[in-house]
């Protein structure tokens, strides 16, 4: 049986390295990005990983787990996650289906367990009840899964409660590899502890980055120009978007209402999320054991104000925070000029539609400003500290991991994104350019409600505001008490 599963992997491998090739060798375009370490072109703290590692400038495979030779006899190892489907495509494939990332991510985890002699299975929560789920799972003291993939805030959550074990302390995890983001690392870890991570296991938070979509043949038709030059320059300003945008207006239906039916410059639904980290705040700073607030400070008044000029004051934009993908059907119905969104909307959507559309990354707030950074979500993996072997579990989890970077990541990033959901040269280098600036939010994941100030003051609100001083001395005792609670808890854990 084991040598039977090694050929159908043989097979497939030899499969998706003869795509991969034929989709560098097509382009010619080996500028990339990826998480990888400093031996083989990899990160400096700041950013995922240099433009030449996502490429096929060095062979993946090459890159050693260092991993132990073991059998764990036919083991099933456990996922526990919530029923959607993006859930579950973004981390198994149960069978081939022709679909490139589906079947890297059958052909790795069929190498995985080949390798260490297990059978890797997902069983399913109920959505946002997984986490909830799960606490009672372990409260039981019953070991039915491995690990949990599970909402992030509420899997931060569970962290604090002593549920999940430090990740440091397991012996085969090796994060200086580069399926291990050094931003993740950096983002997740305080007073030396980290019990969740974001990693090359899955690829949903490359779908959940978030960038802006532009309609290159509304462009056209407008006489305006698609803004690459200013993103290559290094001065795409949040100013110069609500310029380019703020005039372009069409009431379609003629209902003098600004609506969903009519035609916009710049779109934009559901919660702010992933909207400061554009403009490099941070609202909380690390240092050694303590946490603190960073960001009450003229900069973030600026932010406010100029985002308030961007969505309440610009004739151009529409918002609507009820309806989250609704700015998708607009866009592609061809009433956005420009709209804020998933990667994972370009394969998903925008691919099938008539629309020429581009990429950008959310602009810098001014020109002074050194980066561009680009926030995204994730669904977040944490092991059970109760675990009976936890060498086993850092095996497959480190297993799983590389393999992820070595196959399902060229898959995803080079196969598809670069030569089927994008179409020309420029948005192919500023997806590089956003995927090595990414950015992943502590305070998000602990629940610190500042991050979250940007919709409170603009979006979950009949009355917009640019009162942040208000909002800061109003919210300051709770946040502080979920600061201070966070700083107790992990000094506290193992």
């Amino acid at each position: 049986m084991k040598s039977s599963k090694k050929i159908v992997v043989c097979v497939l491998c030899c499969a998706l390295l003869f795509l991969f090739s034929c989709s560098v060798e097509d382009t010619g375009n080996e500028n990339a990005n990826n998480p990888a370490n400093a031996d083989i072109g990899g990160e400096t703290g700041d950013n995922e990983g240099s433009v030449e590692d996502a490429g096929a400038t060095f062979d993946r495979n090459a890159v050693t787990d260092n991993l132990p030779e073991m059998d764990f006899n036919g083991y099933d190892f456990t996922i526990f996650t919530g029923n959607l489907p993006d859930y579950i495509e973004c981390l198994v494939a149960p069978e081939q289906n022709g679909e490139v990332i589906n079947d890297a991510f059958y052909l790795a985890n069929r190498t995985v367990e080949d390798r260490f002699n297990i059978n890797i299975k997902v069983t399913e929560g109920e959505d946002h009840m997984a986490v909830a789920q799960a606490r009672r799972i372990m409260l039981s003291g019953s070991e039915e899964f491995d690990v949990l993939f599970g909402h992030d805030y509420e899997t931060g959550a569970a962290s604090l409660e002593g549920f999940f074990v430090n990740l440091y302390s397991l012996k085969h995890l090796d994060f200086s590899k580069p399926w291990w983001p050094s931003h993740t690392i950096d983002s997740l870890t305080f007073n030396n502890k980290m019990y969740v991570y974001s990693n090359s296991m899955t690829t949903l938070g490359l779908d959940w980055t978030r960038l802006l979509y532009i309609n290159k043949g509304m462009a056209q038709d407008l006489g305006l120009e698609v803004p690459y030059r200013d993103v290559f320059d290094g001065t795409w300003t949040l100013d110069k978007l609500t310029k380019l945008t703020r005039d372009i207006y069409t009431d379609i239906n003629s209902d003098g209402q600004k609506d969903r039916d009519d035609k916009y410059g710049y779109i934009f639904t559901g919660p702010y999320y992933c909207s400061i980290e554009p403009f490099g705040i941070n609202v909380v700073k690390k240092s050694g054991d303590t946490l603190e607030f960073d960001f009450a400070n003229e900069r973030t008044q600026k932010v406010v104000d100029m985002m308030y000029d961007l969505m309440v004051n610009s004739q151009g934009t529409f918002y609507f925070r009820p309806e989250e993908h609704l700015s998708v059907s607009m866009f592609t119905q061809g009433n956005g000029f420009i709209i804020k969104k998933h990667l994972m909307d370009a394969r998903k959507t925008l691919r099938a539609s008539d629309i020429n559309y581009g990429i950008l990354p959310f602009p810098k707030l001014d020109e002074n400003q050194e980066n561009y950074y680009v926030g995204y979500h994730d669904r977040l993996f944490a092991v059970p500290a109760a675990s009976e072997n936890l060498d086993r579990t850092s095996v497959i989890v480190e297993a799983m991991s590389a393999e992820g970077w070595k196959k399902v990541f060229p898959a995803y990033y080079e196969i598809s994104m670069k030569h089927k959901f994008l179409a020309d040269d420029e948005s192919i280098e500023i997806l590089d350019l956003i995927y090595s600036s990414r950015v992943l939010d502590f305070a998000y994941i602990y629940g610190i409600r500042y991050y979250m100030m940007l919709d409170a003051l603009l979006g979950d609100t009949p009355n917009p505001s640019t009162d942040f001083s208000s909002y800061y001395e109003k919210n300051l005792g709770p946040a502080q008490r979920i600061l201070d609670n966070i700083m107790v808890k992990f000094a506290e854990l193992d």
